[in-house]
């Protein structure tokens, strides 16, 4: 009796070593609808890059800001997510070119010491022609020995800057001499924009809300064409509207 042939199983992405949110699965292959790919909603698709700051990735009392934001974030949005502890600037690249094969705004945020890698991840894609919508610094913290990569990040950089009234553990932690630096390394007087946020280091929802950069990654899952400002007037709206409508 021949033996059955092996299952060949594809070799799984880049996320799917990550842990970020799986692709929408696909009907059943016995099902006559299999041969249409499954649609992914327009405020869903592309792909959010996080990289977390010191210690990040571990379960201790000062640590995982970056890593609780990306969860409460992924589980409201729905949104393909990728995640990384800092000093993984590799895996972010090749996180950035597996993003552009799947389509889709791809946007990179990085918090303290993952501020930074986020950077030089964004400089890198940059030069081999990838696709970076929006590059996020979040009060980022340059470690000791560290230079940021010269050269432009693609895509729209926003740095935020965390300028608390009174410092916590989490502020002290990021400032201590030789360990952690701020102000970074970065060149953040060239970022698109620099919002300073009255809150603490750790206080990444805080951060990202008041400083616009989740309004920013929302936005870059918005039709260009459907975005109606003063700069644009009304009869020539019209007309992109129509020229998109027929294509």
């Amino acid at each position: 009796m021949p033996k059955p042939k092996p299952v060949q199983r594809e070799r799984p992405s880049v996320f799917d070593r990550v842990g970020a949110l799986p692709l929408p699965a696909r009907p059943d292959e016995s099902s006559m609808f299999s041969r249409w790919p499954v649609e992914v909603p327009e405020a869903q698709r592309g792909t959010d890059i996080f990289i977390g700051g010191f210690l990040d990735d571990k379960e201790t009392g000062v640590s995982g800001a970056l890593r609780q934001y990306k969860d409460a974030y992924a589980k409201e949005t729905g949104r393909r997510v990728a995640y990384f502890p800092n000093a993984r600037t590799g895996e972010v690249v090749e996180a950035i070119r597996a993003a552009n094969r799947l389509g889709g705004p791809v946007n990179v945020v990085g918090h303290s010491y993952g501020g930074p890698d986020a950077f030089n991840a964004t400089v890198r894609a940059g030069r081999e022609g990838l696709r970076v919508d929006n590059l996020v610094t979040v009060d980022p913290v340059t470690a000791f020995r560290a230079a940021p990569e010269r050269g432009r990040p693609a895509g729209f950089w926003m740095n935020v800057d965390a300028t608390p009234s009174s410092r916590d553990g989490s502020d002290r932690l990021a400032r201590i001499p030789f360990f952690a630096g701020i102000p970074s390394r970065l060149p953040t007087d060239r970022a698109d924009r620099r919002p300073a946020i009255s809150a603490h280091h750790k206080d990444v929802d805080t951060l990202m809300v008041r400083s616009g950069a989740r309004e920013v990654l929302d936005a870059s899952r918005r039709p260009k064409m459907d975005i109606l400002s003063d700069e644009q007037p009304i009869n020539d709206w019209m007309k992109t509207r129509a020229l998109g409508a027929r294509r």
